[in-house]
């Protein structure tokens, strides 16, 4: 921070003022024991907001633990308010998570996230370490099963069975889905130009 004042981007008085006792605090990758917890957390912040009770299992709890989360805590609420709204049941699986991380990930990553864990405890890595290639196999069995490929097409399917549970209600809808109406508007028009024509 000192540096940016230097270089006369942030204001001295400013951090002067934030200044008064500096905190240290890792990231979440260096505090992995933070993760379970936090996601547990967020699981119950969440589900209590869509009305759903929901656990991790114990596979999908791996992937969370050894994910190095590179957009910190922020990203693990992300992934975990996805995952609540994929799941199924009431146990997020391992496959919920897997959609949920970022299609960014390489293989690599995941690999290294696999073996971190692993190291830890025994479970299935092949499971975690699938590289962008297999999951678009994977995609592409999923849509021929009828079901969503991708975070994009749950998104979608969930705003418009959220809009159908409410008879096309989009005051309704926004406040059942936690979002603007601006937002769903943004959507729809989205989804329009997608070929989506039944809205």
């Amino acid at each position: 921070m000192m540096r940016e004042v230097q270089a006369g981007r942030f204001r001295e008085d400013l951090y002067y003022r934030l200044n008064v006792f500096p905190l240290a605090i890792p990231c979440l990758r260096e505090r992995p024991a933070d993760v379970l917890p936090l996601a547990r957390h967020f699981i119950e912040r969440h589900g209590e907001r869509i009305g759903k009770t929901a656990k991790i299992a114990d596979d999908a709890a791996a992937i969370r633990a050894a994910w190095r989360w590179p957009g910190n805590v922020r990203e693990l609420e992300n992934t975990v308010q996805r995952a609540v709204i994929v799941a199924s049941g009431d146990t997020i699986s391992v496959e919920d998570v897997r959609l949920c991380l970022p299609d960014t990930v390489s293989p690599s990553q995941m690999n290294s996230a696999a073996e971190a864990f692993a190291s830890n405890l025994a479970y299935d890595s092949v499971n975690v370490g699938r590289g962008p290639l297999e999951r678009q196999i994977n995609q592409a069995d999923e849509v021929a099963a009828g079901k969503p490929a991708s975070m994009r097409d749950l998104e979608r399917q969930h705003i418009l069975d959220t809009l159908k549970e409410v008879g096309g209600s989009r005051k309704k809808a926004v406040e059942k889905l936690g979002i603007s109406e601006r937002t769903l508007r943004y959507k729809l028009q989205q989804y329009r130009e997608e070929g989506y024509t039944d809205l």
